[in-house]
């Protein structure tokens, strides 16, 4: 399972700022999401930019989430000392996340073939 874009693709196309080693760490998740919302379809030629592109947004998607994970863990909803407040918006970070992930597979994966259609 080799993902659909490589570093210097994120780094020089795509101008992504994670370092190599951050990009390594999330692209194999960013690769799963867009098999998993595609049912692993074929990528036609002509959506073979689309798909590094959407892979590049899903790794800093991925590596945020990893990110802000480290700093509220899942199962804390708020932390607070003396005047500093920190509140997780949603009550569910795991569907949260996995609404995002979908989201931009839509923005990218769509057209000009639908490559999330699930009856095709």
């Amino acid at each position: 399972m080799e993902p659909f874009s490589d570093f210097a693709f994120y780094r020089d196309v795509f101008h992504g700022r994670r370092s190599e080693d951050e990009y390594n760490s999330s692209v194999y998740d960013a690769h799963a999401e867009i098999v998993s919302q595609t049912n692993g379809r074929a990528i036609p030629d002509t959506m073979q930019n689309a798909v590094k592109l959407c892979e590049c947004v899903l790794v800093d998607t991925v590596a945020r989430h990893e990110e802000s994970s480290k700093m509220l863990p899942d199962d804390i909803s708020s932390v607070s000392n003396d005047d500093l407040k920190v509140t997780r918006i949603s009550a569910d970070p795991e569907k949260a996340r996995k609404q995002e992930r979908r989201a931009i597979c839509a923005r990218y994966l769509q057209t000009p073939v639908n490559l999330m259609c699930r009856w095709a």
